[in-house]
C-alpha cells in the first residue's frame, strides 16, 4: 500500500472515530427519553392539534403544519408515539451533527455534548407533543447544517438549512426571530463575498439579505398554508385585548372603547380587576363567565387593533408595567415558577389515549420535581447569562473571532423578546431555545476567541491540549480585514 493511501485510510479512520462519541451520546439520549416518556405527552394544547389533525380542519390559533405532519405521522404510528419519534430524532439528530463538527478538540467537544445532553433544563419537556420542540428541533438542525456548511461550502447543508428554516417558522409564528441570525452566520459565510470587501459590509450585507430571506419564508408560508385554515378564529386578538385588560388593571379604569362591545354586560374595573391573571388570559376568556368576548366581525377586529394602539400612545407607562408583569413570571422572578416547566401527563381526551403505570417515569419526573425547585431552572439566569455572553462575543467578533457564539446568543435573545412584547402566559416551554442557545454558546465563545486571545490561553494549558487544538483546524473561514 502506497504512503498516500495509508494516509487517506489514517484520515478516513480518524473521521470515522469523531462519530462514535457523537453517536452514543444522541443514541443514548432519545433512547431514554422515549423510554421514559412513552407515548408521549399531550398537552390540551397537544389535543387540540391531534384533533385538527384527524379532522383535518385546520384553525389559526395553531399554526397548521404541526398538524399536517401529525396527521401523517398518526397513519404510521397512531396517538402521540409517531410524534414522539419524529420529534426527538430531530433534536437528537441534529445534536449528533452538531457534537460531530463543533469547533473544539475532540475530547472537549464530547464532553461538552456529553454536558449538554444530559443537561435537565434542555430535557423536561422533550417528551411532550408541542410544536415548540417540533421548532426547537428544526432550529438544532439548522445549526448542525452551518457547522457542516462552514467547513464544505457546499450546496447540500445550504439545502437542508432552508428547509428546516421553513419548518421552524412554520412551527411557530415568531421563530422568525430565531431563525434570522442563524442564517446571517450562512450568508456571511457564503464563497462568492469578495475578499476585497470590507468585513463589516460583508456581515453587514448578509444582515440583509437573511432579513429578507425570513420575510419571504414567513410570507411565503402564511400564504401556502391559508387555503387549508378552514377555522378562523382571528387569535391575534386574545394579544391585544390581554394587553387592554392588563393596561386597564394598571391604570384603574377601562380602556376597551365602548362603541366595539368587546366586554361583556356589566363588567366594571373591579370585576376585571378580579378575573386578571397576567399568567394565563384564560380566566378573563373562557370558563362560565368570561368577561371579554372574541369575534369575528372585521369590523370589530379592526376596532379592536385601533383601540389597542391608542391605549399605548395614552397609556405607555400602563403598557410597560403590564407587560413586565406577565414577562417577569416568564423569567421566574415571580414566587411561583413558570406553568408546563415538568408536564408529564397526557390532558384527557376523547380519543382514549392514557399514560400507563411507570416506574421508571415516576421517578424520572420525581427528580425532574426535585430539580426545578433550584436555580438550575431559572430562566432569568439564562437570559441574563445570554446578555453576557452576547457582548463578550461581540467584543471577540470585533476583534477578529468567530460568528458562532455571537449568533447563538443573539438568536436565544431576540426570540425570547417576541415573548415579552407578545406572550399572553408564562409556559417555560417558551425558554427552550434560549436556554439551548445560552449554553450553546456558552460551549461555541472558547472557539469564537480571536487567535491572538486562543495563543494567550493556549499559552497557559498544556502542550498536549494546544497541540490538539491545532490539530482541529481553524474555527471560521471568514477572513478579518
Amino acid at each position: 500500500m502506497s504512503k498516500t493511501t495509508e494516509a487517506g485510510a489514517a484520515i478516513e479512520a480518524e473521521g470515522a472515530r469523531d462519530w462514535i462519541a457523537p453517536a452514543v451520546i444522541a443514541a443514548c439520549g432519545f433512547v431514554a427519553v422515549c423510554a421514559v416518556c412513552w407515548p408521549g405527552f399531550m398537552s390540551p394544547d397537544s389535543v387540540e392539534q391531534l384533533r385538527q389533525a384527524r379532522d383535518h380542519i385546520y384553525s389559526d390559533d395553531h399554526p397548521p403544519l404541526m398538524a399536517m405532519i401529525w396527521a401523517v405521522a398518526d397513519r404510521l404510528l397512531p396517538g402521540p408515539a409517531g410524534m414522539l419519534l419524529l420529534l426527538n430524532a430531530l433534536y437528537w439528530g441534529g445534536l449528533l451533527v452538531c457534537a460531530r463538527y463543533w469547533p473544539l478538540p475532540r475530547r472537549a467537544r464530547t464532553i461538552a455534548f456529553a454536558l449538554v445532553a444530559a443537561f435537565p433544563p434542555l430535557l423536561v419537556n422533550l417528551g411532550v407533543i408541542w410544536k415548540d420542540i417540533l421548532m426547537q428541533g428544526a432550529l438544532v438542525c439548522v445549526l448542525a447544517a452551518y457547522l457542516r456548511y462552514r467547513r464544505s461550502h457546499g450546496l447540500i447543508p445550504l439545502a437542508v438549512a432552508l428547509v428546516f428554516s421553513v419548518l421552524a417558522i412554520a412551527a411557530r409564528h415568531n421563530a422568525a426571530a430565531a431563525v434570522w441570525p442563524l442564517l446571517v452566520l450562512f450568508a456571511a459565510e457564503h464563497p462568492r463575498w469578495s475578499s476585497r470587501l470590507a468585513r463589516w459590509k460583508r456581515w453587514l450585507g448578509a444582515m440583509g439579505i437573511s432579513l429578507a430571506l425570513v420575510a419571504v419564508m414567513q410570507q411565503g408560508i402564511t400564504r401556502s398554508l391559508a387555503p387549508f385554515v378552514k377555522r378562523q378564529t382571528h387569535f391575534w386578538q386574545v394579544g391585544l385585548l390581554f394587553d387592554l385588560a392588563g393596561m386597564s388593571v394598571v391604570e384603574g379604569e377601562l380602556l376597551f372603547d365602548p362603541g366595539a362591545r368587546m366586554l361583556r354586560k356589566g363588567v366594571t374595573i373591579g370585576v376585571l380587576s378580579d378575573k386578571y391573571n397576567p399568567r394565563h388570559p384564560g380566566s378573563i376568556f373562557y370558563g362560565r363567565h368570561p368577561v371579554i368576548k372574541h369575534t369575528d366581525d372585521p369590523d370589530q377586529l379592526k376596532a379592536i387593533a385601533q383601540n389597542w394602539a391608542r391605549a399605548i400612545r395614552q397609556h405607555p407607562r400602563a403598557y410597560l408595567v403590564s407587560r413586565w408583569r406577565v414577562y417577569r413570571n416568564l423569567l421566574g422572578l415571580s414566587s411561583t415558577p413558570p406553568a408546563y416547566m415538568v408536564f408529564a401527563e397526557i390532558h384527557k381526551n376523547k380519543f382514549g389515549y392514557a399514560l400507563a403505570p411507570s416506574p421508571l417515569r415516576d421517578r424520572t419526573v420525581d427528580a425532574f420535581e426535585l430539580l426545578a425547585k433550584t436555580p438550575l431552572f431559572r430562566v432569568w439566569l439564562y437570559v441574563f447569562g445570554g446578555v453576557l455572553l452576547f457582548f463578550a462575543s461581540a467584543a471577540a467578533f470585533w476583534f477578529g473571532g468567530a460568528p458562532l457564539a455571537l449568533g447563538l446568543s443573539l438568536s436565544g435573545l431576540i426570540y425570547h423578546l417576541t415573548f415579552a412584547l407578545l406572550s399572553c402566559s408564562d409556559d417555560y416551554r417558551y425558554s427552550l431555545w434560549t436556554i439551548t442557545c445560552t449554553v450553546l454558546s456558552a460551549c461555541a465563545l472558547p472557539a469564537s476567541l480571536p487567535e491572538h486571545w486562543r495563543a494567550r490561553v493556549s499559552g497557559l494549558l498544556s502542550p498536549r491540549w494546544a497541540a490538539s487544538r491545532h490539530q482541529a483546524g481553524p474555527v471560521s473561514h471568514v477572513r478579518a480585514n
